[in-house]
């Protein structure tokens, strides 16, 4: 797998959306989940974000890229189910982008507390996180 240029965050059209959350493929493997405004994902939700990663991803290997910019909860189930091993089989590493301040102390929080079965961390910049996700699923090779 080859590094993916910069020029492939540039996605206007998302892969999925529904009342609460949209998906967006950034490369082949690297998959943007945006949260929408104003919402709580819960346990349902977090089943039905993995369904969709699972059909965009066809059988490989994923990388997601949060968008943490919009105000939004998530339940405690949410939490753990993201976080579970078994959740997580194919998902090869979270990166969280947000510039607020709440948002960046319940990513904390979730990395501390659920301790994701996956390398997660936290951004200010979706470019850096890109690269990151991209760097953790070059390593893969």
């Amino acid at each position: 797998m080859r590094p993916i240029s910069k020029t492939t965050l540039k996605v206007n059209e998302a892969a999925f959306s529904n009342d609460k959350f949209e998906i967006f493929i950034l490369s082949k493997n690297i998959f943007k989940f945006k949260p929408k405004e104003n919402i709580e994902l819960d346990a349902q939700d977090a089943f039905e974000i993995r369904k969709n990663f699972a059909s965009i991803a066809v059988g490989n290997k994923w990388a997601v890229l949060t968008d943490g910019g919009n105000y939004f909860t998530t339940t405690s189930e949410f939490r753990q189910l993201l976080a579970s091993k078994a959740f997580t089989d194919h998902r090869v590493a979270l990166a969280i982008v947000t510039k607020s301040m709440a948002t960046k102390i319940i990513g904390n929080f979730f990395i501390k507390v659920n301790k994701p079965g996956t390398p997660t961390k936290l951004f200010i910049s979706e470019t850096d996180a890109y690269d990151w996700l991209n760097n953790q699923m070059l390593s893969l090779q």
